[in-house]
């Protein structure tokens, strides 16, 4: 049972109204990171320039989709059927929020982990050859089949309020 105690953190309008303008200031501090890393690396970091790259743009649209584009409610509203975002006024399906959602964690998350697991031979490899065949379509093949039985359509609050209650 839900108890309102009056507060003006309880109303839906209250995580969007924080979130949005944190997603504005976050744009500039992510696109200064992007030109950093792309105009700017020292010597030794040429070689997993890429890879930090990839690394900066996944987190940076995790970040943007969870403050902006799909505003989420609590934890994981989606799969509860909630959301608040730039997606839901435009009209985009839950099922396919959700989607995108747990699709961008495995995403950051996959791209994190290959960062750091390779940060060793490609600092020291002399052939970016082994960067560029297809680290990036691993990234987001792996990503995508952790995701994959994901979409689904959650029941109508009704209907679990009868199931359970």
């Amino acid at each position: 049972m839900c108890v309102w105690r009056n507060s003006s953190y309880e109303l839906d309008s209250f995580a969007p109204s924080i979130l949005h303008k944190l997603a504005v200031e976050e744009l500039p501090i992510h696109l200064l990171a992007a030109y950093v890393i792309i105009f700017k690396p020292p010597p030794t970091m040429k070689s997993v320039k890429r890879m930090m790259l990839l690394m900066l743009l996944c987190g940076a649209y995790l970040d943007l989709f969870i403050s902006a584009l799909s505003n989420q409610y609590y934890v994981l509203p989606a799969a509860a059927g909630h959301t608040q975002g730039l997606y839901t006024y435009l009209g985009m399906p839950i099922k396919w929020q959700n989607y995108m959602y747990v699709s961008g964690l495995c995403l950051a998350g996959v791209s994190i982990l290959g960062f750091f697991e390779n940060r060793f031979t490609a600092v020291l490899s002399l052939s970016p050859l082994c960067m560029q065949s297809g680290g990036g379509f691993l990234f987001a093949l792996v990503a995508q089949s952790v995701a994959a039985p994901h979409p689904q359509s959650s029941p109508p609050q009704v209907q679990l309020l009868e199931r359970y209650i």
